[in-house]
């Protein structure tokens, strides 16, 4: 349910608002909603809030195609759609594995991690929209 209500509210702000910065902050929410599920003595009542902070990959395929020269953009914008799928599918399995050997909290732990790293990666190499 945060999920689709992340998906509702927070994506069209994606229009309005600069992209180069929501997405970073979107993805630094999520790394402290990974650090709060990470720290709750039951993660299920949690995962809401996670779900909410969770749509930055909606914001990055518009990105990406506003960002692309125009005779790339179907190109950019499915190597995108299909990074955001193959992402999907094997965090599903390394998941796994991880909560298997350390436990469940261990992998919102290393989520969160990556996902800051990926936040501060984000805000350096997207180029700056020009006056």
């Amino acid at each position: 349910m945060g999920y689709a209500v992340g998906i509702f509210l927070l994506v069209p702000l994606g229009d309005p608002r600069d992209r180069r910065r929501l997405i970073p902050l979107m993805l630094l929410l999520s790394a402290g909603m990974l650090l709060s599920a990470a720290a709750a003595p039951r993660y299920g009542w949690r995962l809401g809030g996670l779900g909410l902070t969770t749509v930055g990959a909606q914001l990055l395929t518009p990105l990406a195609s506003e960002l692309a020269v125009p005779d790339r953009r179907g190109s950019v914008v499915g190597s995108v759609a299909s990074g955001v799928l193959i992402g999907i599918l094997l965090s599903r399995t390394v998941s796994g594995a991880v909560a298997g050997l350390f436990g469940w909290r261990a992998i919102f732990l290393l989520a969160a991690a990556a996902t800051v790293i990926a936040a501060a990666v984000l805000y350096r190499i997207v180029p700056v929209p020009a006056g």
